[in-house]
């Protein structure tokens, strides 16, 4: 066991003080004993937190970068500490508690700041000396502009366990005001009060106003703002109604709606009242509705006998429908034996459906090609709207 004990320490002793894991040409300043000098710092204040867990190695729930797998010997595992357990990204430091467990040797951790190469010499943070250790130390971490610090495992591998308890903002601590060094005292002036409540000092002043200065110019008028909502008395339309103006003296003025529509097979089927001879993109905008049904879902729904009847029976026109090879009769009203429609009129029927499988298309953008005025044997187009 003795010699065991010599060869580990041998092992550990040159991993500590002789060459790095990666050699790099590197001036560092000798104090007159020949060892490394620090270089001085400035002073940083010390924010305590409570402290947190941050990294694992050994539990698969931590996100990723910060649990599994082990820390394998010489390979650096980058560690962002800003943004978690509280600390903020504007960090000099960290300080913390580092534990190892299962380790695979001897070895050592060493903490260098991220984005930066390895330093020379390599100094660690904790040793271990023997497999299936488990060893704890506290380290003061340094970290790079992002927040993150490079964690190496020296030697043999082992799995990291980092918490937290506070860290070093990049702000320093006041040593002087206005040059004046040590403490400083705030003193009342003319017209200056000086009110010190627990950590804070208000400084307020008590300048009488002077005159009011003369009126500027009047500046451009800016664009008018948007319209709000209709709140006109609260008044609203009656069911069937929609709201076209106001009557100036009070009072909304309400004209029948003319959304005529009838709902089969889950499909909204609708014509304009108004007006005959439409492609169905304009008898959907007339009525305020969208076209959004596919060519091939409108000729489906219309097709057979059996579901132009149907479509047929929900306005209530009786007869039986028409079923023909139509260009753009897609789902018509057949007017009665090509009756004249007037200006307002309703359906007369019975429809005509198309057979024909093209016929969508030509009626979504085209006209009525059986008869467009309404002065003239016309035909009113049946359309599917929401």
């Amino acid at each position: 066991m003795k010699n065991r004990s010599l060869v580990i320490s041998v092992i550990l002793g040159l991993a500590l003080c002789a060459s790095p894991l990666v050699a790099q040409e590197e001036e560092v300043a000798l104090d007159e004993d020949g060892q490394p000098q620090a270089l001085p710092s400035a002073a940083l204040p010390f924010v305590a937190i409570k402290p947190c867990r941050l990294a694992d190695t050994r539990d698969g729930t931590f996100p990723a970068g910060y649990g599994p797998p082990a820390l394998s010997a010489g390979v650096v595992r980058v560690i962002t500490f800003a943004g978690r357990c509280g600390i903020p990204s504007a960090i000099e430091a960290v300080s913390a508690n580092l534990t190892v467990a299962n380790t695979q040797g001897p070895g050592f951790i060493a903490a260098f700041p991220g984005g930066t190469g390895q330093p020379s010499p390599l100094v660690s943070s904790l040793n271990y000396g023997a497999a299936n250790q488990i060893v704890a130390n506290a380290a003061v971490i340094p970290v790079g502009a992002v927040g993150q610090a490079n964690i190496l495992a020296g030697v043999s591998g082992a799995d990291l366990v980092i918490d937290v308890n506070g860290y070093f903002p990049s702000t320093g601590v006041v040593t002087s005001l206005n040059a004046i060094p040590g403490d400083v005292t705030l003193a009342a002036g003319a017209n200056v009060t000086v009110t010190p409540s627990g950590n804070t000092v208000t400084i307020s002043t008590s300048v009488p106003t002077g005159p009011t200065g003369p009126t500027g110019a009047t500046g451009v008028v800016g664009p008018t703002g948007p319209t709000g909502p209709n709140t006109y008395l609260n008044q609203v339309c009656s069911a069937g109604h929609t709201l076209a103006g106001f009557d100036g003296s009070g009072g909304i003025v309400c004209v029948a709606s003319q959304k005529t529509c009838r709902t089969v097979a889950g499909i909204s089927w609708c014509y304009d009242e108004l007006n005959c001879g439409q492609s169905c993109n304009q008898v959907c905008a007339s009525l305020g509705l969208a076209f959004t049904i596919s060519d091939a879902a409108w000729f489906a729904a219309q097709d057979t006998d059996a579901e132009c009847q149907a479509i047929n029976d929900a306005f209530g026109l009786g007869g039986t429908v028409v079923m023909a090879a139509f260009v753009y009769g897609c789902l018509e009203d057949g007017g009665g034996g090509q009756t004249v429609h007037a200006v307002p009129g309703g359906l007369s029927g019975p429809l005509i459906c198309s057979t024909l499988a093209t016929c969508p298309a030509n009626h979504r953008t085209g006209s009525d090609g059986l008869g467009v005025a309404c002065s003239s044997p016309g035909f009113r187009g049946v359309c599917p709207c929401q």
